[in-house]
């Protein structure tokens, strides 16, 4: 399969507009022309080469700056899904744009709740980031945020989309170092159970940073 996001697409200049940005942040050099400027020159000297980053565009007028170490926050995941994730990030441009803002924020120390059907906590792309000791159900108010039916299975994949790992396989969450805390609901039954479960939900979804809670218009109340 051929990713949808790689070096060689969007810019015309064998490199795609965001490795452009973050590479140029990196090391002085603005690929935008495909020419060394004198302040191109004078900012990468300032750059320790394990400071740089991998895959660099070809030179026309010089040697090609040799970009060896990838600093992580710099660096593309190496999750195996990862290309396919366009709305993350494509040379196309339609993507929220998500791999520049990773350079200064990736989730780290904040808590987000997903309130939906439950989260598989065994999930491989998310037990590291799970907290396991505040999940909750808002029908037992028991500490158990897991799906209960075979059919609860919305929870999960908004959870992966919050915070999957980035850990070399799977998929990349927008905010992947970020904790998650499942509140688990059957989102089903008449307006007014779940009118009094959404209560239980959202007072256990206050203790936290962030809230992400999705229940079905018909219920809406």
């Amino acid at each position: 399969m051929t990713p949808l996001f790689q070096d060689g697409v969007g810019t015309g200049l064998g490199v795609d507009a965001s490795a452009s940005r973050r590479r140029q942040r990196a090391t002085g050099f603005d690929d935008a022309d495909g020419f060394w400027s004198e302040r191109d020159r004078a900012e990468n000297a300032k750059v320790a080469p394990a400071q740089v980053m991998a895959a660099v565009p070809v030179r026309v007028d010089g040697p090609a700056l040799d970009l060896s170490a990838v600093p992580l926050s710099l660096a593309l995941p190496t999750d195996t899904l990862f290309s396919s994730q366009w709305h993350l990030d494509t040379a196309s441009g339609y993507d929220i744009n998500v791999t520049d803002v990773w350079d200064d924020y990736t989730g780290q120390g904040v808590t987000v709740s997903v309130y939906d059907q439950g989260v598989d906590s065994s999930h491989s792309d998310l037990d590291g980031n799970f907290d396991f000791a505040n999940q909750y159900s808002t029908v037992t108010q028991a500490t158990d945020g897991r799906p209960v039916g075979s059919g609860d299975n919305h929870g999960t994949a908004v959870a992966g989309l919050i915070g999957a790992e980035r850990n070399g396989t799977g998929v990349v969450g927008v905010a992947y170092d970020s904790t998650l805390v499942a509140i688990y609901d059957p989102l089903s039954g008449t307006a007014t159970d779940f009118a009094n479960r959404l209560e239980l939900g959202y007072a256990h979804a206050a203790n936290f940073d962030v809230s992400n809670v999705w229940s079905a218009p018909c219920l809406q109340v």
